[in-house]
């Protein structure tokens, strides 16, 4: 007699793979960073420094904030970039299957 696993609990149920999970959690939170950068980032040249969260923290302040407006905006546009080929590289595989 075998034990039921995590695997055949999730196909019992109709859930997706664990793997599958996790991607999709990957998307989500790499979307936000990538919807919230450009705002950012424009935030950043109209007033000089990063946006307050509605919870009250600056958004993406950390190490490379520190470095100044000028590598800050080059780092933040390198992130969108490297999102947008991402997602649009990830289009092109799911439209080939």
């Amino acid at each position: 007699m075998r034990a039921s696993g995590v695997g055949e609990d999730a196909e019992r149920v109709g859930r997706p793979p664990l793997a599958t999970r996790i991607a999709a959690l990957s998307f989500m939170l790499d979307a936000g960073f990538g919807v919230a950068m450009p705002v950012t980032l424009s935030h950043l040249n109209r007033h000089g420094g990063l946006p307050t969260t509605s919870w009250g923290f600056t958004a993406f302040d950390g190490p490379f904030a520190q470095l100044g407006q000028e590598p800050f905006v080059a780092l933040g546009s390198a992130l969108v970039a490297v999102l947008t080929t991402w997602e649009w590289s990830g289009r092109e595989v799911l439209d080939r299957h």
